[in-house]
């Protein structure tokens, strides 16, 4: 049996990490070779097996590069896209990343689909987010279809329409027929917000508001904040399925996008992200209610906007509302049927998991973090 060579774009990242540790424990048998493509230096931080060989091609995904793309997607079966660059959770008075989102998250998913044509590498798995193309408010039960193209609006702003035009751009490709006769077949998911060992964006960004006050507070609000998980390991077992499921029935699972998660019932954010809090000897005990919350959200926002030191590195009034306000809900429905993946951890035991990674690790973080490609996946 012929074995694959994957490449995994963003691939010092937390989500290829977690990609990496789960082909090395259940994929020898099916891939020779894991590529990774990362303008950051490749820092292993999960303990796994061996059993397949990894090779780190560091370069940036950008315009000026494509002869190192090039010699990098070279015999590669599928490409695993996850480069992103992340939604910033807070205020950040340099940079209101706008140029950013659009540069690392569609440009570079466009520069990715002609590496690929030029090396005809026939499959592709994309990672997207769940909420890139949800508009602002509650969404319950949210099906695919109900969610296929462009909003009126964007719960997570110019993060969200960057990502869902890359989506586009790539479901697209896949569709397009070439005089050269060359085929394109990619599946495309929607991961809720995901954790696992290892930093993400967004625990990076709420214990550094948590240090500044020794404090995160505990807000109120009933039927606010409820939110879907997906623990990185089960992410990284379905993209590995969609892999397996491209190559045995193609024409079928072309094109197919579909949310994923740990399963359908949704967690309250706060209760989530307490524990992260008190591991880093900071608590959750100073109650406020939902409309002071917004408030001070909102002075913090005007401050941004005229540029008054005061906002910086506070929780954006976007991330609030979408954390804390808003309560969102998807249907795995899809994912049952085209890929029969059932997740392979659980998400009790998984979150538990991930907090003691968390608490074993020394907690040290600046003032301004660079939250940079490494963290190239919301969560």
């Amino acid at each position: 049996m012929v074995l694959d060579t994957i490449l995994i774009t963003g691939g010092s990242g937390f989500v290829a990490q977690h990609l990496i540790r789960y082909l090395q424990e259940n994929a020898s048998h099916k891939v020779k070779e894991i590529r990774c493509v990362d303008r950051q230096k490749f820092t292993k931080f999960l303990d796994y097996p061996n059993n397949i060989a990894v090779k780190h091609f560091t370069v940036d995904l950008k315009k000026g590069c494509e002869k190192e793309l090039s010699a990098a997607f070279s015999g590669v079966s599928t490409v695993f896209h996850c480069a992103r660059k992340a939604f910033e959770y807070l205020h950040n008075l340099e940079n209101d990343f706008h140029d950013e989102y659009f540069r690392d998250n569609l440009a570079t998913t466009e520069l990715v689909l002609e590496a690929m044509e030029r090396q005809k590498v026939p499959y592709l798995v994309f990672l997207g987010d769940a909420y890139a193309n949800i508009p602002v408010g509650d969404n319950y039960g949210v099906s695919e279809e109900a969610h296929a193209g462009i909003p009126k609006s964007y719960v997570l702003g110019d993060y969200g329409e960057s990502v869902i035009r890359a989506e586009l751009a790539a479901r697209r490709a896949v569709k397009e027929e070439r005089e050269d006769g060359y085929e394109l077949k990619g599946i495309f998911l929607r991961p809720t917000l995901v954790y696992g060992e290892g930093h993400t964006s967004l625990t990076k960004a709420l214990i550094v508001l948590c240090k500044q006050y020794k404090n995160l507070p505990n807000i109120d609000g009933f039927n606010r904040g409820l939110h879907q998980f997906i623990y990185a390991g089960n992410l990284a077992g379905m993209m590995f399925a969609a892999m397996l499921q491209l190559q045995k029935n193609p024409k079928k699972c072309n094109g197919e996008y579909m949310y994923c998660m740990d399963s359908p019932g949704c967690v309250d954010f706060k209760n989530f992200i307490r524990p992260y809090v008190e591991a880093s000897n900071c608590q959750m005990n100073n109650d406020v209610k939902y409309l002071q919350a917004f408030l001070i959200s909102f002075y913090h926002e005007i401050c941004y906007r005229i540029g008054s030191k005061q906002s910086e590195q506070q929780l954006s009034l976007l991330a609030m509302r979408f954390l804390f306000g808003w309560s969102i809900g998807f249907s795995n429905r899809k994912l049952r049927l085209l890929l029969a993946y059932f997740s392979e951890y659980d998400q009790v035991e998984s979150m538990k998991k991930t907090v003691d990674w968390f608490a074993k690790r020394d907690q040290v973080f600046v003032e301004k973090p660079r939250l940079t490609g490494a963290d190239r996946i919301q969560g």
